[in-house]
Protein backbone atom coordinates (compact mmCIF):
# COMPACT_ATOMS: atom_id res chain seq x y z
CA UNK A 1 0.00 0.00 0.00
CA UNK A 2 1.73 3.06 -0.84
CA UNK A 3 0.30 6.09 0.74
CA UNK A 4 2.79 8.09 0.54
CA UNK A 5 1.96 11.22 -1.91
CA UNK A 6 4.87 14.25 -1.48
CA UNK A 7 5.91 14.21 3.05
CA UNK A 8 8.42 16.60 2.59
CA UNK A 9 12.29 15.51 3.68
CA UNK A 10 14.12 16.61 6.14
CA UNK A 11 18.10 17.19 6.60
CA UNK A 12 18.08 15.17 10.01
CA UNK A 13 15.43 12.64 11.31
CA UNK A 14 16.63 14.38 15.22
CA UNK A 15 16.65 17.87 16.49
CA UNK A 16 19.82 19.62 15.54
CA UNK A 17 19.10 22.55 17.44
CA UNK A 18 19.29 25.04 14.41
CA UNK A 19 15.85 26.99 13.53
CA UNK A 20 14.39 25.45 10.34
CA UNK A 21 15.31 21.72 11.38
CA UNK A 22 12.82 20.96 14.18
CA UNK A 23 12.51 16.88 15.11
CA UNK A 24 9.69 15.12 12.99
CA UNK A 25 6.87 12.65 13.97
CA UNK A 26 4.37 10.45 12.06
CA UNK A 27 0.86 10.25 13.47
CA UNK A 28 -1.05 7.36 13.79
CA UNK A 29 -4.43 6.87 15.24
CA UNK A 30 -4.39 10.22 14.25
CA UNK A 31 -8.47 11.16 14.98
CA UNK A 32 -9.05 15.27 14.73
CA UNK A 33 -5.23 16.07 15.76
CA UNK A 34 -5.07 16.05 19.44
CA UNK A 35 -1.51 14.80 19.41
CA UNK A 36 -0.04 16.39 15.97
CA UNK A 37 -1.26 19.78 18.30
CA UNK A 38 1.14 18.88 20.87
CA UNK A 39 3.78 17.94 18.86
CA UNK A 40 3.55 21.39 16.87
CA UNK A 41 2.96 22.77 20.44
CA UNK A 42 6.73 20.97 21.43
CA UNK A 43 8.07 21.74 18.24
CA UNK A 44 7.87 18.87 16.17
CA UNK A 45 7.10 19.34 12.25
CA UNK A 46 4.33 16.39 11.75
CA UNK A 47 5.40 14.51 8.47
CA UNK A 48 2.24 12.30 8.28
CA UNK A 49 -1.02 11.26 9.64
CA UNK A 50 -2.99 8.01 9.66
CA UNK A 51 -6.62 6.99 10.79
CA UNK A 52 -8.71 4.01 10.24
CA UNK A 53 -11.99 5.98 10.12
CA UNK A 54 -12.86 8.16 7.38
CA UNK A 55 -14.52 10.57 9.47
CA UNK A 56 -11.47 11.58 11.39
CA UNK A 57 -9.88 12.33 8.83
CA UNK A 58 -11.89 14.72 7.72
CA UNK A 59 -11.38 16.44 10.78
CA UNK A 60 -7.92 15.98 10.65
CA UNK A 61 -7.16 17.45 7.37
CA UNK A 62 -9.82 20.61 8.18
CA UNK A 63 -7.87 21.41 11.58
CA UNK A 64 -3.96 20.60 9.65
CA UNK A 65 -4.70 21.10 6.40
CA UNK A 66 -0.86 21.08 5.51
CA UNK A 67 -0.16 17.87 6.51
CA UNK A 68 -0.85 14.76 4.80
CA UNK A 69 -3.24 12.71 6.35
CA UNK A 70 -4.35 9.40 4.81
CA UNK A 71 -7.32 7.07 5.52
CA UNK A 72 -5.15 3.73 6.68
CA UNK A 73 -4.80 0.34 8.97
CA UNK A 74 -1.86 0.83 10.46
CA UNK A 75 -1.19 -3.12 10.33
CA UNK A 76 -0.92 -2.04 6.16
CA UNK A 77 1.60 0.22 6.77
CA UNK A 78 5.07 -0.99 5.38
CA UNK A 79 8.66 0.81 5.68
CA UNK A 80 8.63 2.95 2.70
CA UNK A 81 6.83 5.11 5.83
CA UNK A 82 9.81 4.89 7.53
CA UNK A 83 11.59 5.29 4.02
CA UNK A 84 9.86 8.76 3.71
CA UNK A 85 10.38 10.53 6.57
CA UNK A 86 13.48 9.46 7.33
CA UNK A 87 12.74 7.86 10.54
CA UNK A 88 14.12 4.76 11.94
CA UNK A 89 12.16 1.81 12.26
Amino acid sequence: MNLIKSIPQVSSPTYSGKRGHNPTAVSLFAGAGGCSLGFQQAGFEVLLATDVDSDAVASYRHNFPGTQCEVADVRDLGPEICAATQAVP
